[in-house]
């Protein structure tokens, strides 16, 4: 992330990022967050993090919240790629955390790994204290950290490696350096690596896993040449492929599918259930897509397709979903709950012209919108949630079918025709019942850090009058790009007004309708620039 100064007439303001990219929830509610800021975020609680450097990079923040949405305490971790980092908590309300190690990572006041390309794995109790930590040898790296956890609090996780590689187990792999090839690693409780594996093929990916109740591990991904896993091979038939496979809890292979379009296919991601069910969801390129021991084809009705299937517990496909997004540029996410039912997602999509199926499916407009869909372990429609403006980084499902969502988005977010809005980038948290209706929401902001009042002489970059009753003037002479949008915001965060303006020097405002009161005056500029002012109305 970039850091971005931007300088007012006589107004300063750190116009810097947060975002959210991990969600993970304890049996009691309390809710674990992980991403980034640069200088400060700002909880419901009015608790304020701050880097104590604005000019340096971001940070990644693991914070832990109770059900309201109060801090109860946080880490900071001098290393900005939060999507190298992954989190869940056990069934022993145990924080776990994966991690591709790229800087410093404080684990305590004691405990400081400063490396890079090392594979970490660590264990908290509920007051954030270490309880253990197991750290790979050098040459790791990661698509993506992904993890999970099973009944009895193994942890499994996958990532990349070169050369010589290991944890504080039994096991070594080996590859020939820079090739790096996919590995998968069990840990039990206690931190100890029971057995490590290598994928042998550098086209091999792993793109996700999960462990399902009876202990079984479920991966999917994309391969671009043949591959031979534990004696079964799969044998690439287009440019890409996708494939799923599953694994006993000692790591012996069950089964090995392969899915395949007749230009290409890939799978992005699987969600686990009960009884040894799952659901994934993956793109097909071409007109047809082809499901190993699966008979029915499916066809699309555009050059690329995406499709959601569900799995029993005889590894057979009971139903497959075309919901016909382009794949471009598309990924999404999936989830399962206790009673199988199936939680489709975006993660970011840019179909918006082939949701006819979709819309149709689900019985209302999803174009150019995130969404979550929720289906019960037949395939059928239950309900969703519908975004607009903001971008959905995880969700996740508790026991008894709540849904957790986190969102990033800037300026304003509506949900289901609900709308939300806090000046800047801002973190939307949101519990769900079953029915997809909100019960609670909490809003998470790069705060102001400090506000001095606009110019009111009318001259080079200001507002005048100010204060004032019925017009204000903005004036943009020495600022070198006049054209995008300005909006009024109350000191509460809502919007007041918003008009976009094109090649002006000059805007003048109405505000005679305005309530009496103290506002700020976003203006945004087509460089993506914003210059943020604050102004009173008599």
């Amino acid at each position: 992330m970039e850091k971005i100064l931007i300088i007012f007439i006589t107004i300063l303001i750190f116009s810097l990022q947060v975002s959210a990219e991990k969600i993970t929830v304890d049996s009691k509610g309390n809710v674990y967050l992980l991403g980034s800021f640069q200088d400060s975020i700002k909880f419901s609680d009015s608790t304020v993090i701050f880097t104590n450097n604005p000019y340096g990079n971001p940070k990644t923040y693991l914070v832990k919240l109770d059900p309201n949405g109060s801090v109860l305490w946080y880490k900071l971790f001098d290393q900005r790629e939060e999507n190298n980092f992954d989190i869940h908590v056990d069934h022993t309300d145990h924080l776990v955390l994966a991690s591709l190690v790229l800087g410093s990572i404080a684990l305590d006041s004691v405990t400081i790994i400063q490396d890079v390309f090392r594979y970490l794995i660590a264990r908290f109790d509920t007051d954030g204290n270490l309880l253990w930590y197991n750290l790979s040898s050098k040459d790791a790296n990661s698509y993506g950290v992904t993890m999970a956890i099973d009944g009895q609090n193994n942890i499994y996780t996958s990532g990349l490696f070169a050369s010589n590689f290991n944890f504080h187990g039994p096991d070594t792999i080996f590859t020939v350096y820079p090739t790096y090839k996919p590995f998968i690693a069990k840990f039990d409780s206690s931190g100890y690596n029971s057995w490590l594996q290598k994928l042998d093929n550098w086209t091999f990916r792993v793109f996700d896993i999960d462990v399902d109740d009876l202990g079984n591990l479920v991966m999917v991904g994309g391969l671009q040449d043949s591959i031979i896993l534990q004696g079964d091979t799969l044998y690439a038939m287009a440019e890409s492929d996708g494939y799923w496979a599953k694994f006993d809890t000692h790591g012996d292979l069950l089964k090995f599918k392969q899915i395949h379009g007749s230009v290409g296919a890939g799978i992005f991601d699987v969600g686990a259930g009960k009884n040894g069910h799952f659901s994934y969801v993956g793109f097909f390129r071409g007109d047809t897509l082809y499901i190993d021991d699966f008979p029915p084809t499916l066809p699309t009705t555009s050059e690329s397709g995406n499709f959601v299937a569900h799995v029993d517990n005889t590894d057979t496909e009971m139903w497959l979903l075309n919901f016909n997004g382009t794949f471009d540029s598309d990924h999404y996410g999936i989830e399962m709950d206790s009673t199988n039912n199936t939680y489709l997602y975006t993660l970011w999509e840019q179909g918006y012209y082939f949701n006819s199926s979709l819309n149709s499916f689900v019985g209302a407009d999803l174009s150019e919108s995130k969404y979550m869909i929720k289906m019960d372990s037949a395939g059928n429609f239950l309900c969703f949630l519908k975004i607009n403006n903001g971008q959905i980084k995880d969700i996740e499902i508790r026991e008894n079918g709540q849904i957790y969502l986190v969102a990033n988005f800037e300026d304003f977010l509506t949900l289901n025709g609900t709308t939300y809005t806090q000046p800047g980038n801002s973190i939307f948290i949101a519990t769900f019942d079953l029915n997809c209706n909100a019960v609670w929401t909490s809003l998470i902001s790069n705060p102001v850090v400090g506000i001095n009042e606009a110019s009111n002489s009318g001259n080079n970059n200001s507002i005048y009058p100010n204060p004032a009753s019925h017009t204000i003037t903005i004036s943009l002479r020495d600022y070198p790009v006049k054209s995008e949008k300005i909006t009024l915001f109350t000191m509460e965060g809502n919007r007041a007004m918003e008009l976009k303006f094109s090649g002006s020097e000059q805007i003048e405002l109405d505000i005679d309708k305005l309530s009496p009161g103290i506002y700020i005056i976003q203006v945004l500029t087509s460089d993506h620039k914003k210059l943020n002012y604050r102004m009173v109305k008599i």
